[in-house]
């Protein structure tokens, strides 16, 4: 049931896939102001940083694009790569738990 309604789903991707070169950038961009602005809202709580999730987002889009659903995982691949770059300093410096250290935050930057 699940797979026929993702089949569905791309396929109507698939008919508009003229418009990918715009969509794509924009999913990133989804997934960049999502984690910023995750990080400014929830970046003081003692909890996983969300980095971790936009390697699992990303794997994941790579995932379902070496399977039969190549246009989602594209979009998911963006999201996910996006959404890690922005924690990308935590990391680099391999913080995985905890509140951010820094107390002033941004919308543009990678913190």
């Amino acid at each position: 049931m699940i797979t026929e309604k993702l089949k569905r789903f791309e396929e109507k991707l698939e008919k508009h896939s003229e418009y990918s070169y715009i969509l794509l950038p924009l999913a990133a961009f989804l997934g960049y102001s999502t984690g910023r602005l995750g990080h400014i809202i929830g970046g003081y709580t003692n909890s996983p940083h969300h980095w971790i999730l936009g390697l699992i987002i990303a794997f994941s889009g790579v995932f379902a694009y070496k399977k039969k659903y190549k246009i989602i995982g594209m979009y998911l691949a963006a999201i996910g790569t996006a959404y890690f770059i922005s924690d990308l300093n935590d990391f680099l410096n391999f913080r995985v738990w905890g509140p951010d250290l820094n107390s002033h935050f941004t919308f543009w930057g990678i913190d």
